[in-house]
């Protein structure tokens, strides 16, 4: 005699681990970019803020709702990249600065266009200007700009530095950006000394990496 069988619960429950996956997969690579401004986060409330690229959908609305009066862009401006193009618009129809320092993508670069971007950045803050600093990705570029910035000008702790490079999806793992900073944060410090955008350069330099990293 044949016996009816019961669900088939493992089954449904793989099944239903799939799609919720899936799910996460898809709201991260497709849709999370498209409503929340990528990787943003905020540095000094008010002041300094930092990303990715922003969405064509968003970027103007986000300029607004923070008050930016000034974009540091840390890639090469791309003609024909939508979001890029409305980011120049919106900057544009705002009145809104926009400076361009290309960096690489790993977060190292020539270090006149990094103390550049870093100075505008302490030049925008002296000006009660809100900035957005932004990078493809808001890890990298991003996060060895602002990371310079905290330790030069705010004189944080080396640990609060790498704990924020982290939060922002930076990896361990990448000690292409650690090296590039710990090799040229003195002569960083000295250029924006003799530049005039910090008054004191910090004594020891501070370094990022350490044993344990």
């Amino acid at each position: 005699q044949k016996t009816k069988s019961g669900p088939n619960v493992p089954g449904i429950i793989l099944l239903a681990i799939g799609l919720i996956a899936g799910g996460l997969l898809v709201w991260n690579k497709v849709i999370k970019d498209y409503v929340i401004p990528k990787n943003f986060g905020v540095v000094k409330e008010g002041m300094i803020y930092r990303s990715g690229r922003i969405s064509a959908r968003l970027i103007k609305d986000t300029l607004r709702t923070h008050h930016i009066q000034m974009i540091v862009c840390l890639e090469g401006d791309i003609p024909d990249d939508p979001d890029q193009t409305a980011e120049r618009q919106a900057a544009e129809d705002l009145n809104i600065q926009r400076k361009v320092f290309q960096l690489s993508g790993n977060g190292t670069g020539d270090i006149n266009t990094y103390v550049a971007a870093v100075e505008a950045v302490i030049r925008a803050e002296r000006e009660k200007k809100p900035v957005l600093v932004r990078c493809a990705g808001g890890t990298q570029r991003t996060g060895g700009v602002i990371a310079t910035y905290r330790l030069l000008v705010e004189k944080r702790d080396p640990a609060f530095v790498i704990r924020e490079l982290e939060r922002y999806k930076w990896s361990p793992r990448d000690t292409d950006l650690l090296d590039y900073l710990d090799e040229n944060m003195a002569q960083m410090a000295d250029m924006l000394k003799q530049a005039g955008a910090i008054d004191t350069i910090p004594s020891p330099i501070p370094q990022l990496k350490t044993p344990a990293n």
